[in-house]
């Protein structure tokens, strides 16, 4: 089982759930981005509840170029 650290109070966060990469809120209005592939782990601290991931490295990995970025931010921003 993965264990983290929370970010606010440095308690135990079991892993709370994992996602690909591409999940996007979009997906609520029928709009789907091709699976990735790459898993994001989400993890819940156990005495404050934050939920958090540590995927931050993920944005400057080649599965996150330029292109997929603009992409993704003119369909949430126009809502087309």
């Amino acid at each position: 089982m993965r264990i983290s650290i929370c970010k606010v109070c440095n308690e135990p966060a079991p892993l709370y759930g994992v996602t690909d990469f591409n999940k996007s809120c979009e997906e609520r209005r029928g709009r789907y981005l091709p699976l990735t592939g790459v898993p994001v782990y989400y993890h819940r601290c156990d005495s404050c509840g934050l939920i958090f991931t540590s995927a931050s490295g993920l944005l400057s990995s080649p599965v996150c170029n330029r292109d997929r970025v603009i992409e993704v931010e003119s369909i949430s921003v126009d809502g087309s």
